[in-house]
């Protein structure tokens, strides 16, 4: 994203400053609040609860008012622990009651998972980029047509350099924190003090601010910045904030293939459905670069492969950025998941990617490497922005390359024929350009359906609306998704959609709006599974959580009384019952040498 000068806001706010218009007290009217950053596939059902009627379709009112304004790239969060921490321009949702006198205005800006922690913890504030009376670009999908109303001079007081007091996150708060750590960690390849894993060498001339993690299809970048959940802060020194993790629902990651060549041994020939774990690794890591590689073909005695493709085709990947919910996810259920990871524990030589050896995603990465920076063809280690040409070995012409943000990795896989990548499920995050894509089911499992087949719209399609923002509520035309490898866990790349509020802030309504969440992804849009209809979860684990390196028990969150601790990204799926179950079995006992009552509750299993 462009980040903007705020020129045009400074002159209008002095303009009707001058003129008696801006109501400066109108942040005191607002008792109703809800103002979050964060994950992109919560964005629009959020907005769908605080601004519709009827959004649940159980004819309920919208939770704050029916006005609404949104605005591409119309918001920048502000961390002002240090002068050299940049602003994190995002899309902006604004929802209120009365625009002259408003008691409930809330906003979201869609940035990205680690970010929205980040900016929580960090206490960052908005910067509203558009001057009031701007037009809105009807940017939520579910909304009536054209029904955004123009920014109110009241509205923007009220929320221009408010402060965040929630963060919208895919991944547990610990996992962001080791996502951090890990882009910040110097140099690429260098093992992360008390874990088996490699940071990926991002950090910058200041400590705890990186350098800029760039993609390499636009001038987009992302900027990996150090902050703390329990001990001071690493620049101010301030106590940490306080904070409460609601789940929302379970989501899929969607691994999708670009099928508009439909050649033998193209991605659209017909042969790529699906995809094991194994192979997705290997993809994702750079060591496979040729399509036939992923067709589960048999070979004769004499190696020659019978029922696949016998021509080589280019393979060209697209991963997220290392600072992305996204990424994480894919990272520890496939290419480090602890079933897989062994065979990339230290095995990333300097033979295969020069003077680094950085594991997963960012194998072959180094962003020093000044050599092979942008999109000079790299045959064995590239820089950053990460764009990697094969030339030797491999198949020359395959590519692999990073974007970043869901709207980049949805637009280029599509413009890009054979073009590979995932994103987290979402209708809005595949509506609209995604005529190109199919899914493909990985180890057989599908994302949406208890079989491919059962797919009412063919094999790999990705579900849509057929409707839109409907005046009596959203759109009618969307299939609710059942979800049913995500609920039993059979699906093997998901996580748990998470809030992270401050239970502190008096005018904040998390719970009030995520039970209409609730309601809204049961009957009405179905960009993820309800958590109530869940009977996994992934196991939580000990994770680096500061500066220090300490570490924080691990607790599922099922025992009363006890706050979920840890991370559990790529964790072990577990059903809730049997963690229940453990928990009355075990609870107050010695269990692994920690004594475990009252204070803690040993996970059952942890990685």
């Amino acid at each position: 994203m462009v980040k903007k000068i705020r020129i045009t806001l400074i002159m209008a706010a002095l303009l009707l400053g001058m003129t008696g218009l801006l109501p400066i007290n109108a942040q005191a009217q607002v008792t109703k609040t809800f103002w979050a950053a964060g994950s992109s596939a919560m964005y629009q059902s959020f907005a769908l609860a605080a601004g519709m009627n009827n959004a649940d379709g159980l004819g309920d009112p919208a939770w704050c008012g029916t006005f609404h304004w949104t605005y591409n790239s119309g918001a920048n969060l502000v961390d002002s622990r240090n002068a050299s921490i940049l602003p994190e321009p995002g899309n902006i949702w604004v929802v209120w009651d009365n625009s002259t006198s408003p008691t409930c205005v809330m906003f979201y800006v869609s940035v990205d998972s680690i970010v929205g922690v980040r900016n929580y913890f960090a206490k960052s504030t908005v910067d509203i980029l558009e001057a009031a009376g701007t037009a809105g670009q009807n940017k939520i999908k579910y909304f009536p047509a054209a029904s955004d109303t123009a920014l109110p001079a009241a509205v923007l007081s009220a929320i221009q350099g408010v402060e965040l007091n929630v963060g919208m996150t895919d991944i547990r708060p610990e996992d962001a924190f080791f996502a951090t750590l890990r882009a910040l960690t110097s140099p690429a390849g260098s093992r992360i003090p008390e874990t088996p894993y490699t940071g990926a060498g991002y950090a910058g001339a200041v400590a705890g601010i990186g350098t800029p993690i760039y993609s390499s299809q636009s001038s987009t970048q992302a900027n990996p910045v150090d902050f703390d959940m329990y001990g001071p802060d690493p620049f101010t020194s301030a106590s940490p904030r306080p904070f409460v993790v609601d789940l929302v629902g379970a989501n899929p990651v969607v691994v999708v293939a670009n099928v508009t060549n439909t050649g033998a041994g193209h991605l659209g020939d017909g042969k790529y459905t699906n995809i094991n774990r194994s192979t997705l690794a290997n993809v994702l890591t750079g060591q496979i670069t040729r399509i036939y590689d992923i067709q589960q073909g048999t070979t004769d005695n004499n190696g020659t492969i019978t029922n696949g493709d016998s021509a080589a085709e280019p393979l060209h990947v697209f991963q997220r950025e290392p600072l992305s919910g996204t990424f994480n996810t894919m990272e520890f259920c496939i290419p480090l998941n602890k079933e897989l990871y062994p065979s990339y524990n230290g095995a990333v030589t300097t033979i295969q990617c020069g003077s680094t050896a950085t594991i997963g995603q960012e194998t072959c990465v180094n962003p020093t490497n000044t050599a092979c920076l942008g999109h000079t063809p790299c045959a064995v280690e590239s820089g950053n922005p990460f764009w990697h040409t094969t030339t030797s070995p491999g198949l020359a012409g395959a590519t692999r390359g990073r974007v970043i943000g869901t709207g980049e990795m949805v637009s280029t896989v599509n413009s890009t024929a054979d073009g590979f990548g995932y994103a987290f499920w979402s209708f809005a995050n595949f509506a609209g350009d995604n005529t190109n894509l199919r899914y493909l089911t990985v180890d057989s499992a599908d994302p949406f359906y208890a079989a491919s087949n059962l797919n009412p719209s063919g094999v790999g399609a990705l579900p849509q609306c057929t409707s839109l923002g409907g005046s009596s509520g959203p759109a009618q035309g969307c299939p609710v998704l059942p979800f049913p490898n995500i609920v039993n866990g059979g699906y093997p790349i998901w996580s748990y959609q998470r809030l992270i509020y401050d239970p502190t802030a008096s005018t904040l309504n998390a719970a009030e709006i995520l039970n209409y969440v609730h309601a809204i992804a049961t009957n009405t849009v179905s960009d993820f599974t309800d958590v109530t209809k869940m009977g996994v979860f992934r196991s939580h684990f000990y994770q680096v959580y500061d500066d220090n390196s300490n570490s924080q028990f691990p607790n599922n969150g099922y025992k009363t009384g006890v706050p979920e601790t840890g991370g559990d990204m790529g964790g072990q799926v577990l059903t809730i019952q049997s963690e229940l179950d453990y928990i009355t079995d075990t609870s107050g006992l010695t269990i692994n040498g920690l004594v475990c009552g009252t204070g803690c509750q040993q996970t059952e299993l942890f990685q």
